[in-house]
């Protein structure tokens, strides 16, 4: 995203996650760019405090304990990949969604089958798809 991103000056809000990492906005600032960081949402480990919930909590929800080695994981942030690292349970595979992913499931021990090539649902699909 941050090559594709038109060069300063000008002054931006950059949305995300709280636990997101400072690359982004450190790429923007060296393309001229004046950026604000804003917090866009909390990250909480499941089952967060149901008090809280936006929506009602649906059955039949996938918990970690509901996969079994014939199971892909894909990691898609990463504090997802802290989190599966904590949890102990195998699975067939675990893909990461992206580098800062794949870096953040090798800082944590995560063995990972690939990385996918792009961070959307047909790059998703394509390196699921190569798994053996």
């Amino acid at each position: 995203i941050l090559e594709q991103f038109p060069a300063g000056p000008g002054t931006l809000a950059l949305p995300q996650g709280a636990a997101a990492g400072d690359a982004m906005r450190a790429g923007l600032v060296r393309r001229g760019w004046e950026v604000t960081h804003v917090p866009a949402y909390h990250t909480v480990d499941y089952p967060a405090r149901s008090d809280l919930a936006l929506l009602p909590t649906q059955s039949g929800i996938l918990t970690p304990t509901s996969l079994n080695t014939h199971d892909v994981v894909v990691l898609t942030a990463p504090s997802a990949a802290r989190r599966w690292a904590t949890i102990g349970v195998a699975v067939h595979a675990v893909v990461a969604i992206g580098q800062p992913t794949r870096h953040a499931a090798y800082e944590t021990g995560i063995t990972l089958a690939a990385t996918a090539a792009s961070p959307d649902a047909a790059g998703i699909a394509a390196v699921v798809n190569t798994l053996e």
